[in-house]
This record gives C-alpha cells, sequence and structure tokens, in this order.
C-alpha cells in the first residue's frame, strides 16, 4: 500500500508541478481552497492531498523556508505515527524542478470533526474529546513537549479561546468519520531554536526530535510564536533559550570532541582512505542521531577537521 501510494504521489506531483505556472484553467490538476493558513498552495487528486511548499502568503521569507517547513512537517508525521491510540495519513515528500510537494492520502475528517488544535490561525482553539486529549498528552510525553495553554491572546478580551495543550496550538486532531482518531498538520510538532530572529524564523527553525526527545526539560512547540501568549514570556521562551545554550554550548562541543577522538582512533587502525569514506559519508547521520541541526555543522566541524566540512556544510535544511 505505501509503495502505490508513493508512486502515484510521485506521479501525479510531478504534473502538478509541470503545470505550476501555467493558469489554473490550463492546469490537468487544479489547486482547491482547503486547510489551514500556512500550508501553500492545494490539490485534490486520486485520493491523494498535495500541498506546494512555497511562500505564497510571505509568512517564511522564502520558498526555501518553506520548504524546510515541509520536512519538519514530515517528521512531526513520523512522531505521531509511533504513537497508540493515533492515524496519520501516508506522507511522502517530491522533490522534482526546484519545487517540493507535500503529499499524504486524503483522510475520512472535515470541518465538523475537528476536535483538538486550531484550524484557523489559533482564533479558535479545541480540545473537547476527553479521549484525544489525554491521546496527545500521551504523545508529547514521547516526545518531552511541553503541555501549555495555546491559541492567539488578544489584550484587553476573554480568554476563553485559548485551551491547554500538547504540541502546537495549529495541530489538528480529528474525531474521523469512521470512529478513528486522526492528527494532521504537524509541521511545528517540535520547538524553534532560540536563535538571532527567532520570532521570524519560529516556522521552519526547530529543534530536531532527537534533541528534545534527550532534553532535560519538556518544552513548548508555541514558544517564541504568537500562539503561546503571555505564558511564553513567562516560562516557556526562558525554557526554549536554555535548551538552545545547552545545544550550542554543550551538545555540538561534545560531539565534536568524541568525534575527533573516533577521526584519530580510526586513522590509526584503518588509515586515511578507509576513514574518509566511513565518516564523510556518515556525518549527517551521526550529526542527527545527536539531535544536532544541520545548520550548524559548522559550529560542529570546528571541533574536528577541515576535510569533513564538505559533508555537514553542503546540508542546511534540517
Amino acid at each position: 500500500l505505501a509503495a502505490d501510494f508513493q508512486q502515484t504521489a510521485k506521479t501525479c506531483g510531478k504534473i502538478i508541478i509541470s503545470k505550476k505556472n501555467l493558469p489554473n484553467k490550463y492546469k490537468t490538476i487544479k489547486p482547491v481552497g482547503v486547510g489551514g493558513h500556512a500550508g501553500g498552495e492545494k490539490y485534490n487528486y486520486h485520493g491523494i492531498f498535495f500541498k506546494f511548499a512555497t511562500d505564497w502568503m510571505g509568512i517564511y521569507g522564502s520558498d526555501d523556508n518553506a520548504m524546510k517547513a515541509a520536512g519538519h512537517e514530515l517528521k512531526g508525521a513520523m512522531r505521531y505515527y509511533m504513537c497508540p491510540g493515533l492515524s496519520v495519513p501516508l506522507m511522502v515528500l517530491i522533490d522534482y524542478r526546484g519545487y517540493r510537494l507535500v503529499a499524504m492520502s486524503i483522510l475520512p475528517v472535515k470541518g465538523e470533526t475537528l476536535c483538538y488544535g486550531s484550524s484557523d490561525g489559533g482564533k479558535t482553539v479545541h480540545a473537547s474529546d476527553t479521549i484525544m486529549n489525554q491521546q496527545m498528552k500521551v504523545a508529547a510525553e514521547r516526545m518531552n513537549l511541553k503541555g501549555h495553554r495555546g491559541g492567539v491572546f488578544f489584550p484587553g478580551t476573554k480568554d476563553s479561546n485559548r485551551k491547554f495543550i500538547y504540541g502546537p496550538t495549529d495541530i489538528e486532531g480529528h474525531m474521523g468519520l469512521d470512529g478513528r482518531r486522526y492528527v494532521i498538520d504537524f509541521a511545528r510538532t517540535f520547538p524553534p531554536t532560540a536563535e538571532r530572529g527567532v520570532y521570524k524564523t519560529y516556522l521552519y527553525k526547530l529543534f530536531r526530535p532527537e534533541f528534545v526527545k534527550l532534553h532535560q526539560t519538556p518544552l513548548s512547540s508555541d514558544a517564541y510564536s504568537p500562539f503561546g501568549g503571555p505564558d511564553n514570556k513567562v516560562q516557556h521562551n526562558l525554557e526554549v533559550f536554555e535548551a538552545t545554550k545547552h545545544l550550542l554550548r554543550t551538545v555540538i562541543p561534545k560531539f565534536g570532541t568524541e568525534l575527533e577522538q573516533e577521526f584519530k582512533n580510526k586513522q590509526k587502525v584503518v588509515g586515511n582512505l578507509v576513514l574518509g569514506i566511513d565518516i564523510e559519508l556518515q556525518l549527517t547521520e551521526l550529526i542527527h542521531r545527536e539531535g544536532i541541526n544541520c545548520r550548524f555543522g559548522q559550529s560542529t566541524i570546528v571541533y574536528t577537521r577541515r576535510r569533513l566540512t564538505h559533508d555537514s556544510t553542503a546540508r542546511n535544511d534540517c
């Protein structure tokens, strides 16, 4: 089933991308107006839902950043897939001709089935299904995500639209028409790193799931975002700021030192040629395993050898 989905999505996705710049009336597969605010142009064809990872609403700063957010959506889906009681759509990323599409299977859900999270940018937040609430809590605990009050906060108004949830406010949990509980819209599952300009980059510069899971303190997915409300300034932002410092000042130097030692040990045993193949081909995997984003690759290789830079600096979107 997964292989058939992937093949169909790939075929249809290439058609959508090939016709992207044509007027809608000339497109073989036409866009539809459904879903949330940040997902890009959307298509519905052959039982598959497609959305373009482009900055068509000007909220990411570039198409490149929108593509990174799409990558985060797949990471989030993979983590929720491993959580009992929750169902997620089949999903694949299609990169073709410089564009990226997110393709996912269409689920038996609609606006009325929404019972968790928000589909309108945090203006209305749902947490109406007791079982779904508990399952999302369990899922968040597995990922080390912090429960918090989520929703857009308007000073001078009642706070009743905000709800205590786990994960990002703009995730969607549905009680499906088939009786199953589905989760969609995973792009902001993990918190943003508190880098310079974080209030502009919170949609796509995120911690890796490996780091969040092992961090000593649960972190809020809505830190540094408009959805965290007043609680962000008091607590959530500070926790993410400290986590970022821990990543940059402790995790990366420690990994760099260990990698340098591994380099020296293998150099003595197998020589430079085999070592180059072993380390360079696996450097991205090794960095990710430690919860380090590849965009911090240059910080990592400061503690290793210059000739290891090629793999880490070639990828900066994860």
